[in-house]
């Protein structure tokens, strides 16, 4: 257990200034007896309040200091000695007295209220300076943690930045293996579309011709050849029917597909049809109210929207003729403009 302070019964810390009594060996604050380096006494020398007070004097003692300002306030002021920390000073000696003579207060009372401002002003410092350094190691140990949390954060974002500088890399690998794939893939879709569309050379598509229960497809090629003014028996034609529609429209008769085994037989007819200025159901025959349909070059179902889409931006562009010959898509904005083909989406921006 730690020394205690016989004056203001608190504990002495290692790190406060302390002195001891050569008489009773007891222990104070320095601060509570009033021991400091403008003391004329030695450590040697010093004896505390009680046995300064119980030491017997030589001479004339009518001077002598005999109990502390601490006994002092507690005896004629009734102050608590554990409550009492002034610092300890003299006062006359007094037989068989109870109280200050009234003459000495006036001198007492300003030099108790001088200590108390000193000792409550060192008091004060004390605690600031133990506020201060409390509040300076813990915002320290707080920085301290702070820096290791910093420090770890840092190296954190590090390895995500190496992770990311890395994933940005195979994204940008991706994206090009991704890029020369549907490079690739356009390719094949363009190649295959063009023999598609080379296989339907000779091919002819009716469409909007309406259907009857026993009607003879060749029959009706070899009608519509008449009109074009094109002779052509049945041996010409290596097959006709009807084909579905990959979209069905109600009321609307399925187109009719012919394969002519010579291809210039299909372009005479074509031509023909052009100078007629079209043809309708009255032309081959049928009875009733005469219906127009039309006779195109048979196209794949890539080249029929890539027509539309043409026509669509011709249209948009002011563009008077849009026309399709041996399965090609041509078109020209007038008489005196030159002609565009379209042989893909890519082709599209030659419409200005």
């Amino acid at each position: 257990m730690g020394l205690q302070c016989e004056a203001c019964n608190n504990n002495i810390s290692v790190t406060q200034r302390r002195i001891k009594c050569t008489i009773c060996s007891k222990s104070f604050h320095s601060e509570c007896v009033d021991f400091g380096d403008t003391t004329s006494l030695s450590r040697n020398q010093w004896k505390c309040p009680s046995c300064a007070v119980a030491q017997r004097k030589v001479g004339d003692n009518s001077d002598t200091p005999v109990r502390s300002i601490k006994a002092a306030t507690q005896t004629n002021l009734n102050l608590p000695a554990t409550h009492s920390k002034a610092k300890d000073i003299a006062i006359p000696t007094m037989e068989n007295s109870g109280t200050i003579p009234s003459q000495i207060t006036p001198d007492l009372m300003p030099h108790l209220e001088q200590l108390l401002d000193i000792k409550l002003k060192s008091i004060k410092e004390e605690i600031v300076a133990e506020i201060k350094s409390t509040i300076l190691n813990q915002i320290k140990d707080e920085i301290k943690a702070m820096s290791s949390q910093v420090k770890n954060i840092e190296n954190s974002y590090q390895i995500l930045q190496n992770e990311h500088c890395d994933l940005k890399q195979e994204i940008i690998k991706m994206r090009a293996d991704i890029t020369e794939r549907d490079n690739q893939i356009t390719e094949l879709h363009n190649s295959l579309n063009k023999q598609q569309q080379w296989c339907r050379q000779s091919n002819i598509e009716v469409i909007g011709l309406p259907e009857l229960s026993n009607e003879n497809p060749k029959l009706l090629i070899t009608e519509i050849a008449n009109h074009a003014g094109v002779k052509l028996s049945a041996e010409d034609v290596e097959f006709a029917h009807r084909v579905q529609p990959f979209k069905s429209i109600p009321n609307r008769p399925r187109s009719l597909v012919i394969k002519l085994k010579d291809r210039n037989v299909k372009d005479r007819i074509l031509s023909g049809l052009r100078k007629t200025k079209g043809i309708t159901t009255k032309d081959i025959g049928f009875a009733g109210k005469p219906t127009r349909f039309y006779v195109f070059d048979h196209l794949t179902p890539n080249n029929k929207v890539l027509l539309k889409e043409t026509k669509d931006i011709a249209a948009k562009k002011s563009y008077k003729f849009v026309w399709v010959r041996n399965c090609h898509i041509f078109l020209r904005k007038n008489e005196e403009s030159p002609v565009l083909s379209i042989a893909s989406k890519k082709d599209l921006s030659k419409i200005a």
